[in-house]
């Protein structure tokens, strides 16, 4: 080889090395850039006035348990309590882009939120697409579990998970509840003999009661004591769906 290029291609040989060198590093630096994470509403209990078309406000509880049972509570403020107080159970979940979704009753309605980094949920409008006024259209984190006040009309199965404890299912959201019957309610323990149920499989009932927060504990957190006061009608041969 002629010794003129000899200094030649060892400039030619390190300039394609560097070039090897560098082009992978960009990308591989690119590639590692942080994602945003997406961030995720924790089960809990979630309290705020939204707004009302015809009222001073909707006052609104929205329990979260971790089983992904639901219930919701909206009292129009300005209106005569028993009769614009309004209580739905359902199921909640995330969807993909991390909304809280939470679907009432029989799929009849879905409202979404979208969780906050401080933890709040700020309300999406019907369809779930637009993210309304986070100053009037949001829930914040409040302590404790959340229980309904007044006489509640259920639907749910009435059962019994140990002999003489008696429990009931709600149909919408699958919460269990743990039963206390009132001495006009204490029919309900017959009849159910009397329809051949099976004590832990049960049966479909309507009643209506109380609820309250007790300090036993189960999955969900604390337990809620539902006291029949009133049996509507047993249901055989139905299924709720949770």
């Amino acid at each position: 080889m002629h010794r003129a290029l000899v200094p030649f291609l060892l400039l030619l040989s390190f300039l394609l090395a560097s070039c090897g060198e560098n082009g992978p590093v960009s990308q591989v630096d690119g590639s590692m850039e942080p994602q945003a994470q997406v961030v995720r509403a924790a089960p809990g209990r979630y309290a705020g006035t939204l707004p009302c078309a015809d009222c001073s406000g909707i006052a609104t509880e929205l329990q979260l348990w971790p089983s992904g049972a639901c219930l919701l509570q909206s009292t129009y403020v300005g209106k005569p309590v028993e009769a614009n107080r309004f209580v739905e159970w359902g199921r909640w979940s995330h969807d993909a882009p991390g909304r809280v979704v939470v679907e009432l009753g029989a799929g009849d309605r879905t409202l979404y939120f979208a969780p906050q980094p401080g933890g709040s949920l700020i309300k999406y409008d019907l369809a779930g697409t637009t993210l309304l006024d986070p100053a009037t259209n949001s829930l914040q984190p409040a302590d404790g579990t959340f229980a309904p006040g007044g006489v509640l009309p259920l639907r749910g199965t009435f059962y019994y998970p140990k002999p003489r404890v008696a429990h009931f299912r709600e149909c919408h959201s699958g919460r269990d509840l743990l039963v206390r019957l009132d001495p006009e309610a204490a029919g309900i323990e017959g009849d159910f003999r009397d329809q051949g149920a099976d004590p832990g499989q049960g049966m479909v009932a309507e009643v209506k009661g109380t609820l309250q927060v007790t300090p036993l504990e189960d999955t969900d957190g604390a337990v809620l004591l539902l006291t029949i006061k009133e049996v509507d009608a047993l249901v055989p041969g139905e299924r709720c769906a949770w």
